[in-house]
């Protein structure tokens, strides 16, 4: 039985045991309250890093979209301007020939309608030369020799002179042959808007590919689209680079195809800057056993060795200030390993760096 002088002490420990289990519990919730505020700045830095992407897209989108815009507005000024023209010059012209002159013209309008690229500069010269030579064959005077063999070159006809000399050997053959050469630039010019067309409609699919739906983050995806279409977003960026592409034929994935284009623009972009937007970056999909690989290489040298271990912490760049916030290859880390993978790197010293994508493949798909 204890001792009544006893009892104080005994009530001290008690209150004293109390108070430790108050300051624990309040130290509990100090710390769950810490822990909830770095979470929800996580999440905010990675949607921070997610809109410096949307950023770049935009910027890539608008730049790309505006080529083929431009090129197809100016080449609809040229059908417009010279549609109606021709069609009134085509009836004078015909009423000058009889009906033989008739259908060789028209051929040669067909050929002019069959061309649907441009000849390189650099190899006109030798070609006007030959067509000169041929042309001085059917005794047209130099002069005019050397008019038509400009327009000819670009029709292609150099070994069908001889079936269209009764057109070339006419008093107006040069006339005949500018007419010829406005329907070239009429079908050249169609050729350009439907060209241009296709590359409006490949950026506006590239971008709605991008475009977060939380509906298909469990749908099936082909990686080597997701990454195209990242590619088809950034080409006017690249256009000083050397792109190698070397894909193997590999199962579709299942996930979000949004989450992962993260990865794959980070990785790209990281390449491209590393590289100043020029020399070589090869990107190849390879199947094995387990795994899907991917990799993004560059031929910028390689990263150093002193920072090499810290690529993937938060916060860390080698960047300028503005132009990296530290957080991409760290959210490519994390979205990876999302996708039950594996985020690696291998230098290769004065070389260049291969970052290497491994994703599991999913049971459920073939």
């Amino acid at each position: 039985m204890s001792h009544p002088r006893d009892l104080p002490n005994s009530n001290f420990q008690k209150e004293r045991s109390e108070a430790q289990k108050e300051l624990l519990i309040q130290a509990y919730g100090k710390i769950q309250k810490t822990l909830k505020e770095l979470k929800e700045t996580q999440e905010r830095l990675i949607e921070s890093e997610r809109l410096a992407a949307v950023g770049q897209l935009i910027a890539g989108v608008a730049h790309e979209v505006n080529s083929p815009l431009f090129a197809i507005d100016g080449s609809a000024k040229i059908v417009r301007a010279k549609l109606n023209e021709l069609l009134h010059q085509s009836f004078l012209l015909g009423a000058q020939m009889n009906q033989n002159e008739i259908q060789v013209f028209s051929d040669l309008v067909m050929e002019a309608s069959k061309r649907n690229e441009f000849i390189s500069s650099s190899q006109i010269p030798d070609l006007q030369t030959k067509y000169i030579d041929e042309l001085k064959a059917f005794q047209i005077n130099e002069e005019d020799c050397n008019e038509l063999a400009r327009i000819l070159v670009k029709l292609d006809v150099l070994e069908k002179l001889e079936t269209f000399s009764v057109i070339l050997t006419r008093s107006n053959a040069v006339e005949l042959l500018q007419f010829i050469n406005q329907v070239y630039k009429l079908y050249m010019a169609s050729w350009i808007i439907s060209d241009s067309s296709k590359k409006a409609g490949g950026i506006v699919k590239a971008l709605k590919s991008q475009s977060y739906d939380r509906s298909s983050e469990n749908e099936t995806f082909s990686i080597s689209e997701s990454i195209d279409a990242i590619l088809t977003i950034y080409q006017s960026e690249m256009k000083d680079i050397e792109l190698s592409r070397n894909y193997a034929e590999v199962r579709d994935h299942l996930g979000d195809c949004d989450r992962i284009s993260q990865v794959w623009i980070n990785l790209l972009t990281n390449a491209m800057y590393a590289s100043n937007n020029s020399g070589k970056i090869e990107i190849e999909i390879a199947g094995e056993t387990e795994y899907t690989v991917i990799s993004f290489k560059d031929y910028a040298g390689g990263i150093p060795l002193d920072i090499r271990k810290r690529i993937f912490e938060p916060f860390f760049t080698t960047k300028p200030r503005g132009k990296g916030t530290g957080l991409g290859l760290a959210l490519c880390k994390q979205i990876v390993e999302e996708f039950n993978g594996q985020l690696l790197v291998e230098v290769e010293e004065n070389v260049g760096t291969k970052m290497i994508v491994k994703l599991k493949h999913n049971e459920n798909t073939i």
